[in-house]
């Protein structure tokens, strides 16, 4: 049960957005922490990742994916199926990075130790969202939500199957039903 609920100690009761449309998915990045970090987090805190399109989520998701399956010794083919996730949220007390340079150390695509630092500063602040420049999505936006309580409401939209051939991802395909 803990496996599929997480560990509700990690988030603040007030901050859960109980009764709304997938109350969990928003919850889910903060009580199933990555312990290897995330852009904005050293692994210590959950962080809520949102694009402005599927597009963008879509090239985020899949470096991050690809990365992880080329750790993976003896790994030569796999097919992953992900949920699309449409999000409707309040930016809340807002800090925003899009007037950043993409060259700025923020931005770096493979070192994300100024981006932690700055993650971990702005949740100390009492800062809720991180508004960015998608670095894997030339022109587009993403958001980095520190915390689950500004999200309104979130909706299964569409299934995405990765293939991994077993040194990179070859696809990223919609899958229907017919």
């Amino acid at each position: 049960m803990k496996a599929e609920v997480g560990d509700l100690g990690l988030v603040n009761q007030d901050d859960i957005p109980f009764g709304i449309t997938g109350c969990s998915y928003a919850t889910a990045p903060f009580t199933h922490i990555n312990p290897d970090g995330s852009r904005f987090s050293h692994g210590d805190a959950g962080v809520l990742y949102v694009a402005d399109s599927m597009e963008t989520a879509l090239a985020e998701v899949t470096h991050h994916q690809q990365h992880y399956f080329s750790n993976v010794v003896g790994l030569h083919y796999d097919r992953i199926v992900l949920r699309g996730l449409k999000v409707k949220f309040d930016e809340g007390k807002l800090h925003d990075l899009t007037n950043l340079d993409i060259t700025d150390p923020v931005y770096d695509k493979q070192n994300y130790t100024n981006a932690r630092q700055l993650g971990n500063k702005l949740r100390t602040d009492g800062i809720e969202t991180i508004k960015y420049n998608s670095v894997r999505n030339e022109g587009a936006i993403c958001w980095a939500m520190l915390t689950p309580k500004n999200v309104q409401e979130v909706i299964q939209s569409t299934h995405f199957a990765l293939i991994w051939n077993g040194e990179k991802i070859t696809s990223a395909e919609s899958v229907s039903l017919v």
